[in-house]
């Protein structure tokens, strides 16, 4: 009996032709029983997955070969006649063809189509958040290849928005905080925004009246479960970096709207702020949001809300590295801006008290990454606080850091860089001209010489890089390595 697809490859292929899918196929669709039909189902579904993964990570962009996956879909189709998300997939084949094209026309004639796919599998399912928010995009998309924004497609690309947004509340699509479905969030915000970077006469006031719209239907949620806020702000955050992609179209956001969507981010934080959850990454997440938002606007008050949500996690999880070393982070950005206004002594409270924190951590928990940022914390007071002036606290960060290299052993490199940072501030240069020639030799092996790209920051590379090469090449002449000729 044939079991698996490899039987029925084995079955009807030979020495001499080894059958391909397609091949199989045709060879059996008239004869194959059920569980046969099932193992080719399968199989095709299974290569369109994949197919669909290789180009949303830009491996698999031919047209020709997106083309095939069309016939694929038809065979799908003829294995299983109901088969009900056909023209989903269809709709999605032809999307691809429209970015992948290169002709004008084409793009739009593929757009067009994916579009009708998409609204007949709608006719289908009509209580689908994914597909109503495919939709609006596929709306969208044709808006910007035509360059017709006319009044019935905006209020049909923001009805379908809005649905989506409103369904994806709904209880059953909402699994967990990480499992949170908040495509709608994203799409709404993304396209509103969007909207600010083409070039047509009404995008501000479009823009107006999508993120009008998507505030009051998102806000009472958000009032009765301040966590959606995170998602709403996250998004928003996210925008933010387009400026960070100059090869993306929408990158050329102005710096005006960034500086709105900031200011939002901050209003809507401060709704968010002493949220009450148990769950660890619940609290490191929003610790991270308002830390993010805090470096931007440079206020305490951000700050200290990420403090309490990183001590929060810590409280729930004392055996860990990461919250413990967050809250650090916190507490660092509080005394460089407490430093900013002549405050050294509160700026000093500050570092003493992230050097608690990781303390209380060391007694239950051991880890390098702990004790690296406790040497940090004292390498911080030398540097902001005594001015490299106090040897002992030097000796500190230099006895805490050479416990992390310890504790590191050959795997990670992190401690051994804080070190040289150490013995640099210390002062210790022929001490640190020799554990650079350690680092060097530790790290690196018959295939390459460690060249300190892996340094923690621009200015211990500065501090080193006069020696690197030298050394470089005394640890290449001791490895016998010679240079690649090709």
């Amino acid at each position: 009996m044939t079991t698996s697809l490899d039987d029925l490859f084995k079955q009807h292929s030979t020495p001499e032709k080894k059958l391909c899918l397609d091949e199989l196929f045709e060879l059996i669709i008239e004869s194959a029983n059920e569980h046969e039909k099932e193992l080719l189902l399968d199989a095709y579904i299974t290569n369109f997955g994949e197919c669909h993964y290789d180009y949303m990570c830009h491996k698999f962009n031919d047209p020709v070969l997106i083309a095939l996956l069309l016939d694929d879909l038809d065979k799908i189709l003829i294995l299983d006649p109901e088969f009900d998300s056909y023209h989903f997939y269809r709709g999605h084949v032809y999307e691809m063809l429209s970015s992948e094209s290169v002709e004008h026309a084409d793009k739009i004639k593929y757009a067009l189509l994916s579009l009708g796919h998409l609204r007949k599998q709608h006719e289908r399912n009509s209580e689908d958040p994914t597909l109503l928010i495919d939709l609006a995009q596929a709306v969208f998309t044709i808006c910007k290849l035509t360059q017709d924004f006319s009044k019935n497609k905006l209020t049909e690309m923001k009805n379908f928005l809005l649905r989506a947004t409103v369904m994806e509340r709904k209880e059953e699509h909402q699994n967990s905080f990480f499992g949170f479905n908040g495509s709608g969030i994203y799409a709404f915000l993304n396209i509103s925004y969007e909207f600010l970077t083409l070039p047509f006469t009404d995008k501000k006031t479009t823009h107006n009246e999508f993120i009008s719209t998507f505030s009051n239907c998102i806000t009472p949620y958000c009032e009765k479960d301040p966590l959606i806020y995170y998602h709403w702000i996250d998004t928003l955050l996210n925008i933010t970096r387009w400026v960070d992609a100059p090869m993306m179209e929408k990158s050329n956001i102005d710096d005006s709207t960034i500086e709105s969507i900031w200011t939002k981010a901050g209003e809507l934080a401060r709704k968010l702020d002493y949220v009450q959850t148990d769950n660890e990454f619940i609290n490191t997440s929003i610790g991270h949001l308002f830390t993010n938002i805090g470096r931007k606007k440079q206020e305490t008050y951000y700050h200290d809300v990420a403090l309490t949500y990183y001590l929060q996690a810590v409280k729930i999880n004392r055996k860990t590295w990461s919250n413990p070393s967050y809250a650090c982070d916190a507490l660092k950005e509080l005394a460089l801006l407490a430093l900013s206004k002549k405050d050294k002594s509160s700026a000093l409270a500050y570092f003493e008290q992230g050097i608690e924190i990781l303390k209380a951590s060391q007694e239950v928990f051991e880890d390098f990454q702990l004790t690296e940022r406790l040497a940090e914390q004292y390498l911080d007071i030398a540097l902001f606080i005594e001015d490299c002036n106090n040897k002992e606290t030097l000796e500190l960060a230099k006895k805490e850091v050479l416990k992390s290299i310890e504790l590191a052993g050959e795997h990670f490199d992190q401690p051994t860089l804080l070190y040289l940072k150490v013995l640099y501030y210390a002062d210790d240069k022929t001490v640190l001209r020799n554990e650079m020639e350690r680092c060097c030799t530790r790290f690196s092996s018959e295939y390459h010489v460690y060249d300190f790209t892996r340094a923690k920051d621009i200015d211990l590379h500065k501090l080193i890089e006069a020696d690197i090469p030298e050394i470089m090449e005394k640890v290449k002449t001791a490895l016998n390595i010679t240079p690649y000729e090709g």
